[in-house]
């Protein structure tokens, strides 16, 4: 994976189920130097006098539950990859798609796929730690905050009886995003027989998660104001980051992924162009230059910005994603909807969802899929992409009249 030494906390009260951890994983990557803990209280201890790269810890523990554990850590030392392991099914909906780890497993877990899982997740952060973001993020004159509506609403799904009610209350107090809400809702493409009267139905019939990638989208692209770009639209983007965020919802429920894949396939379709938004408004000249190098030399736009920024949009948007806590899946598709093989995928995931769903997306529609280099083009023939994506063309047909 990486030349680098990789140092692991496991957390857990149960000496049974730490042995197992340490075992499994130890036998998979004996250079890993793995350490064990039997409370929160106690974890925390060992990580003020010592350094690690990642904390795994289960859910439910006396004194301090993993949650707990994993907030403060994240607030104490924000570069620690966090995954949470529970044998409970009833997590918090809200909890899942953003909160206090990057990763939440269910228990038991195959080692191999928690050391994937980890692998993954190390290789996520080298990413988002290159000089050329960490300047943009230094430029920026401050990177946004969480959207305080959005807040609310997390705030919400993490309470102990969390209500649709409630969570309706919330919205509503918004009245343009109430609006937005609702016609997404009565749009063809949930397919509800019956209209959906007020944000409260919204949250029973669509579900918390997706209430909640809508939300933070809108709320996200709320926050920047429009711009003067001769080809550069806000409302475009969004009805791009929609559209993509739908055919990758579609593509995902074809591919028989899990339902927690299929919701992050559609928050990262829905939020996989932000860094757009804040290249645009941040580094308006920059960004314009970009775009007459996109059209002086007929470059994807991406690659324009790597030629200005020395970063691209992709970058910048999981690189904020990330600053807000999403789980690791919707920030990977984020950092990749351009490039998959830097993720290393070795099955079908919300990345090449996400990837797939942009190319289809594109308007005016691709006439020939985009030039290959080696790895890409590997990942094409491995997946058998070009027929499959011929086939979800379908899917963008169908959105498309969902929507209209």
């Amino acid at each position: 994976m990486m030349n680098q030494v990789v140092r692991i906390l496991l957390v857990d009260d149960e000496p049974q189920a730490l042995h197992e951890l340490y075992e499994g994983l130890r036998r998979l990557q004996p250079d890993w130097i793995l350490e064990f803990s039997d409370s929160g209280p106690r974890a925390l201890q060992r990580l003020a006098h010592k350094s690690y790269d990642v904390v795994i810890s289960d859910l439910v523990m006396p004194r301090m539950n993993g949650l707990e554990l994993l907030t403060k850590v994240g607030e104490r030392y924000p570069r620690i990859v966090r995954v949470v392991l529970s044998g409970y099914a009833e997590w918090k909906t809200g909890l899942r798609l953003m909160g206090p780890a990057h990763q939440y497993l269910a228990k038991p877990c195959d080692p191999g796929y928690l050391a994937e899982v980890v692998s993954r997740s190390l290789r996520l952060r080298n990413l988002l730690a290159s000089e050329p973001l960490q300047r943009i993020a230094a430029q920026a004159q401050g990177l946004p905050s969480i959207p305080a509506l959005y807040f609310e609403l997390l705030q919400e799904l993490g309470a102990k009886d969390p209500s649709a009610e409630r969570i309706g209350g919330i919205i509503s107090r918004d009245p343009s995003m109430s609006a937005k809400i609702l016609k997404l809702a009565n749009s063809a493409f949930f397919g509800f027989k019956q209209r959906i009267a007020n944000p409260t139905e919204a949250v029973i019939y669509l579900g918390a998660t997706t209430i909640q990638s809508l939300v933070l989208s809108l709320q996200i692209f709320s926050l920047f104001e429009p711009v003067n770009l001769d080809s550069f639209s806000v409302e475009r983007l969004w009805e791009h980051s929609w559209k993509s965020g739908s055919i990758a919802r579609r593509i995902a429920e074809r591919e028989n992924l899990s339902a927690e894949s299929v919701d992050q396939a559609l928050a990262a379709g829905l939020l996989h162009d932000v860094g757009k938004l804040l290249l645009a408004t941040r580094f308006t000249a920059e960004f314009r230059e970009a775009l007459d190098l996109q059209q002086a030399r007929r470059l994807p736009l991406w690659q324009a910005e790597h030629e200005v920024f020395f970063a691209t949009h992709a970058d910048v948007g999981g690189y904020l994603l990330g600053l807000w806590g999403l789980p690791d899946p919707i920030v990977e598709s984020v950092v990749c909807h351009h490039l998959p093989a830097r993720s290393a995928i070795t099955e079908f995931n919300p990345v090449l969802a996400v990837y797939s769903a942009n190319l289809i997306a594109q308007e005016p529609p691709l006439k020939k899929w985009p030039q290959l280099d080696a790895e890409n083009e590997a990942l094409w023939s491995h997946f058998d992409l070009p027929r499959r994506l011929e086939e979800w063309r379908n899917l963008a047909i169908a959105v498309d009249h969902d929507l209209s």
